[in-house]
């Protein structure tokens, strides 16, 4: 898959429904080599728990756009590995978010409050990087919940005394 699309799954909405896709729990976007991600593309897709865009590189010339996920927002497990665009706004909206593996993304910045929305977040995972990482204080702001955090490869050139202070709960 080259693009995920605006209309791309409404092929799964039950005859006669307008709305929502509710028997859809888990999407496998694995292996790909996606050009563009269209915003408001995962929309309606109100039942999904688990997102696996794992090894679905996202080309560096592209931007996927903020807001890229809106619409999923009982997903509660996702994998988003070698994906190289910033990280600041696409996160929005995934109340639900329990665990979240961004492994490889080539974003330089974890910027504040990038998961905001995901107060029940309890596993974070950051392994790895391709380029040199800064993490911004206040990048773990707004996740009361987070019980793992895992940022073990990560280029980090220095880390600010300030980074982990919403942090207390941290079991791992």
């Amino acid at each position: 898959i080259k693009h995920i699309h605006y209309m791309m799954f409404d092929g799964l909405r039950k005859p006669g429904s307008c709305g929502a896709i509710n028997h859809l729990t888990s999407l496998d976007l694995s292996d790909n080599e996606f050009l563009k991600i269209d915003e408001g593309s995962f929309r309606d897709l109100c039942s999904l728990t688990e997102l696996n865009i794992k090894y679905s590189i996202l080309q560096k010339a592209s931007r996927s756009p903020p807001k890229t996920f809106k619409g999923l927002c009982a997903i509660r497990r996702s994998q988003i590995e070698d994906y190289y665009n910033p990280l600041d706004t696409m996160f929005r909206g995934l109340y639900n978010l329990t665990h979240l593996n961004i492994r490889f993304t080539g974003s330089g910045i974890i910027p504040k409050s990038f998961l905001g929305d995901s107060r029940f977040l309890k596993e974070l995972i950051i392994d790895q990087g391709y380029v040199r990482t800064v993490l911004v204080p206040g990048c773990f702001e707004g996740l009361p919940n987070l019980s793992n955090l895992s940022i073990k490869g990560r280029l980090l050139p220095y880390i600010n005394d300030s980074v982990f202070e919403e942090l207390g709960q941290l079991m791992k």
